[in-house]
């Protein structure tokens, strides 16, 4: 299996989470603005109950939740990567990400999210992945749609709704209108 532990787009560099990630990630888990559509904040006990899954995900799997950090001073942004995920019946993998407020809006979800996609049909042979956001989370909605994501359903996740979106392998590599 192999294992990715970073990669670079034009802005970004994501790296594997390690130990020493538990206060970015406490504090990235512990903003209000943030988790707001996440399922609520979460205690240090809870991010490093998350992190360590992180971990072990990436090592049974080669590829988990990534660091996402600025490319040119190394500040940390957010958190962005796939992972394995029982939802609504099924086994999927998942597009997550989740960045600190001051970097909405700037296309950072749209730009590691697109080069996610291609690690995932490209590097990891998936033939298809999800990603779902709670129904009032317009803008995550929007950047699923800009990837290149559909609607496929309503559902529920962590007993709230969700609204559910798929992209396959065959759909990805269609060409695009310009």
């Amino acid at each position: 299996m192999k294992q990715i532990d970073s990669f670079f787009t034009d802005r970004l560099r994501a790296r594997k989470m390690t130990p020493g990630d538990l206060d970015d990630l406490a504090s990235l888990n512990q903003n209000p603005e943030v988790m707001v559509t996440l399922g609520g904040q979460k205690s240090r006990e809870q991010t490093l109950e998350s992190l360590a899954a992180l971990i072990k995900h990436f090592d049974e799997h080669g590829f988990s939740y990534w660091i996402i950090e600025d490319k040119e001073t190394g500040v940390l942004m957010g958190r962005a990567g796939l992972r394995r995920v029982h939802i609504d019946g099924a086994d999927e993998v998942e597009l997550g990400y989740a960045f600190l407020p001051e970097y909405w809006g700037k296309g950072y979800a749209t730009e590691i999210g697109k080069e996610l996609v291609r690690i995932a049909f490209e590097e990891v042979g998936l033939s298809n992945i999800v990603c779902f956001a709670l129904p009032e989370n317009k803008a995550s909605q929007r950047v699923m749609e800009k990837i290149g994501f559909l609607f496929e359903k309503e559902c529920e996740y962590k007993e709230l709704p969700h609204v559910f979106y798929r992209l396959t392998k065959e759909r990805w590599q269609e060409p695009q209108d310009s």
